[in-house]
């Protein structure tokens, strides 16, 4: 187990506010949609599997990258 509060990720987004401008934006709230899909097509793939096999799966598939370590 671990803390699972919020995702140990961090993704840059480019996004389109409401006046329709475009602004790069990074953060855990940025990344938690992109976390949670991966997670959904783990589970779409293999049901059987637990959350934490899951946190595994989702971070032995990911680069940390140096410049976002905490």
């Amino acid at each position: 187990g671990g803390d699972y509060t919020k995702p140990p990720v961090i993704t840059p987004v480019t996004s389109s506010p409401s006046n329709k401008a475009y602004d790069t934006l990074d953060g855990t709230s940025m990344a938690a949609p992109h976390v949670a899909g991966a997670a959904a097509l783990l589970f779409a793939f293999d049901s059987s599997l637990t959350a934490d096999e899951a946190i595994i799966a989702l971070q032995a598939g990911s680069d940390q990258l140096t410049q976002w370590k905490g």
